[in-house]
């Protein structure tokens, strides 16, 4: 499921990385170092994406789009305003 940042409009993937939720950039990039996997939960039916870290490949991966984002670094990460970051899914 495709979302889109609140902050530059950028579409998005929200995976679970460590067990949280995280933005990934929509398209896959050559200097992308994730790769998506789709998560099962007791069914055939998807129910989230799980990153895997695989470092740089000739295949690319996805960005964690907290490293794309111009906004990301007037709150997205800090303690700042909220207002930059994009808007979580709800769990």
């Amino acid at each position: 499921m495709i979302d889109h940042c609140a902050s530059c409009g950028s579409e998005l993937i929200w995976a679970l990385l460590k067990g949280k939720p995280h933005p990934f950039d929509a398209e896959p990039q050559p200097e992308g170092e994730y790769e998506l996997e789709p998560e099962f939960f007791g069914s055939d039916r998807q129910e989230a994406w799980r990153a895997q870290h695989r470092g740089l490949t000739t295949n690319g991966g996805h960005v964690s789009h907290l490293s794309t984002c111009i906004q990301a670094k007037e709150g997205c990460e800090g303690k700042q305003s909220r207002k930059a970051c994009p808007d979580k899914p709800k769990r």
